[in-house]
């Protein structure tokens, strides 16, 4: 038999009672919060290969905007998906709002995150800043977790219409949530009930799902989200239509939608 090889702690310090560790196997690193749930994963040898499953279903939304320009973050952990739009979508402009100083420390040291203006990191509370944004965004990735699970402030209606005043005409909130947590379904009634089509993809059983909200009530159909996805995954390192292939549409409709033909 042989035996497991050691993880190495690279990094480890404290913020408000939550540790920000860094782990190394081989290639691998992890960003944990002191327990063993994966906030997100890079590998030295693939720096462009997204290593965790919600990620990959999280990028699904850029075959939802028919054109991608401006990018909001909510929750930085690795950086992994702005770092892949920054590599692969040179003319867009990104901002990441992180509460964590250190996550971005550990970010920029260990997961390769580009320091450039066009990707621009802000240490700061989003239910405190949310006025100093400007946008309008075509995407704004909600991914903010703790060590007990997706930030509260999610659960805010009051912030979420905030956010979706920052879209632009044809943008939709993205948001990545544990569909086993307790208070899953009373966090996607929230979403239906402020967007105009909710749309969820599950990445696993027991494990995370990805609602993308759009404040338009007219219906984005399926037809036209795999034609984008086909176009786009022949210039990106990414299967988007198996990905997009997930989505179902939460809103009902007679039109062959999301939910499928």
């Amino acid at each position: 038999m042989f035996q497991s090889l050691p993880e190495k702690l690279l990094f480890e310090k404290e913020y408000n009672g939550v540790p920000v560790q860094v782990w190394e196997k081989l290639d691998r690193r992890e960003m944990r919060f002191g327990n063993l749930i994966v906030q997100s994963a890079y590998s030295t040898l693939q720096p462009d290969c997204l290593l965790l499953r919600y990620t990959r279903q999280m990028l699904a939304a850029i075959a939802l905007v028919p054109q991608l320009e401006n990018v909001l973050h909510i929750g930085l952990g690795g950086g992994s998906v702005a770092n892949f739009l920054f590599h692969h979508f040179p003319k867009i402009q990104q901002t990441a709002i992180e509460i964590n100083p250190l996550v971005i420390d550990a970010a920029y040291e260990h997961f390769g995150l580009a320091k450039d203006s066009r990707l621009k990191v802000l240490a700061m509370d989003v239910t405190k800043s949310i006025n100093d944004l400007t946008g309008p965004y075509d995407l704004i990735f909600l991914d903010a977790f703790d060590h007990s699970g997706a930030s509260s402030c999610f659960d805010s209606t009051s912030l979420l219409l905030q956010l979706q005043d920052l879209l632009s005409v044809d943008g939709w909130l993205v948001g990545n949530f544990w569909n086993q947590f307790r208070l899953f379904s009373l966090q996607k009634e929230l979403w239906h009930g402020l967007c105009g089509q909710l749309i969820e993809a599950k990445t696993g059983v027991m494990t995370n799902s990805i609602l993308y909200g759009h404040t338009q009530s007219n219906q984005i159909l399926l037809s036209t989200v795999q034609k984008r996805a086909q176009e786009l995954e022949s210039t990106l390192p990414l299967r988007l239509l198996p990905l997009v292939k997930r989505f179902k549409n939460l809103e009902h409709s007679v039109e062959p939608t999301l939910l499928g033909r």
